[in-house]
């Protein structure tokens, strides 16, 4: 809650010093997270919350499109599990999210050669 309260203020005020402790706050409750299974709705809320910050905030939308990915990618690398509504909810939220993220970001397109 520490984190967010932070992310809200950093919103409307340019205060810098508040980037730098939601910052923490975000990765002191990341860690904190690492203590519940990926698929739990409070690990998956604060990964959103902090992809958002990244976006919203920070303007770093690589590493909010990284953070979203990760925390669906570990929620769904679990053995199949039936998600609490609430953790339903997360999912699809961070799922949105990471289909906006990624239509903002610029398309780029890579040639990959083959030497026959």
């Amino acid at each position: 809650m520490r984190a967010d309260y932070y992310r809200y203020v950093s919103e409307v005020t340019d205060d810098v010093s508040f980037h730098y402790k939601t910052k923490d706050a975000y990765e002191c409750a990341r860690q904190y997270a690492e203590n519940v299974p990926p698929d739990h709705p409070a690990r998956l809320v604060i990964a959103l919350n902090y992809a958002i910050f990244c976006h919203t905030v920070l303007h770093q939308n690589n590493v909010a499109i990284y953070i979203a990915q990760k925390a669906l990618q570990d929620a769904f690398n679990l053995e199949p599990t039936i998600f609490t509504h609430s953790g339903r909810l997360a999912l699809n939220y961070l799922i949105n999210l990471l289909k906006m993220l990624t239509s903002l970001k610029p398309k780029t397109v890579t040639y990959y050669t083959c030497n026959i």
